[in-house]
């Protein structure tokens, strides 16, 4: 129920966002239509081979995100069993405390009746490899001020080189194609290129309130999939510092200075918790 009223809640408030969005992508698509069929073809052959190849069985990864939306709905509660070894935890673990992208899975299959491991290991990793692939697109789209070949060729280069990667295990393409459900990769396929296509813009326009307000959702919403986040993104914001200096806009400092509040958040509630501020301990 809780699920439902948030989903409905934000429809709600921004309906005219999700509609006017809508309807400028199918402009985009009818305006460019070499282009969509083009990355249409492309994203599809990526999403068969990831539904045929790409899912790996060996991995802890895969046992503990599947064992744990699995023990959720299975004891109706969010966390309170180790899924690796099926035992009763008397306190929330602290570096999980924050991820609630299982508990997500969980709520889904208990709403839809799809099993964890089909929604974990089918659904969602083809919504991630779809996901990448679009913002991927925005980022082009972002760099190239929508020309259209620029765009697309630069879309293809990335695809290629990304397909070019994927049996190293060192780098980030290997894990949307091979464990393309996991937290990290979400955080280094979708969340680092929005961040890029959301400095790019604020670049061009440093009164873009709507994309801070969408980059910090976005930077909130990372630590329900991966804490490394807590660690990572501070430095990765850096990043935006020398467009401040290079344009010498006191706005672009208070923008970064804006970037960075869920980070100190994300870090202050876990120094709290490492002191004992907070208490994770369970009680029934």
């Amino acid at each position: 129920m809780v699920w439902l009223v948030s989903i409905g809640t934000i429809v709600l408030i921004w309906h005219r966002d999700i509609g006017r969005n809508i309807a400028d992508s199918c402009r985009r698509i009818s305006a460019c239509k070499l282009s969509a069929i083009v990355v249409g073809m492309v994203i599809g052959a990526e999403l068969i081979y990831e539904l045929l190849y790409g899912n790996y069985t060996d991995g802890n990864g895969a046992a503990y995100f599947v064992g744990a939306a699995a023990s959720d709905i299975f004891k109706n509660h969010f966390g309170v069993v180790e899924p690796e070894i099926g035992t009763m935890v008397s306190s929330f673990n602290t570096m999980y405390f924050l991820q609630t992208y299982v508990h997500h899975t969980a709520v889904v299959c208990k709403i839809s009746g799809i099993a964890p491991l089909v929604e974990m290991r089918g659904v969602m990793s083809e919504v991630v490899i779809l996901l990448s692939g679009l913002i991927t697109y925005e980022l082009a789209r972002a760099i190239f001020k929508n020309k259209r070949k620029k765009v697309l060729f630069f879309w293809l280069a990335y695809q290629a080189f990304i397909l070019l990667c994927a049996q190293s295990v060192y780098i980030p393409a290997y894990y949307l194609f091979y464990r393309a459900f996991e937290g990290k990769t979400i955080f280094g396929m979708l969340l680092i290129p929005y961040v890029f296509v959301c400095f790019w813009k604020l670049y061009d326009n440093e009164r873009d309130i709507h994309t801070l307000i969408c980059l910090v959702i976005a930077l909130f919403g990372s630590f329900t999939f991966c804490m490394s986040t807590m660690y990572i993104l501070p430095f990765l914001l850096l990043a935006f510092i020398p467009v401040a200096i290079v344009q010498k806009s006191f706005r672009q400092a208070v923008n970064w200075c804006i970037m960075m509040v869920p980070s100190a958040l994300s870090i202050l509630y876990y120094i709290m918790v490492m002191k004992g501020i907070i208490d994770l301990t369970i009680r029934w």
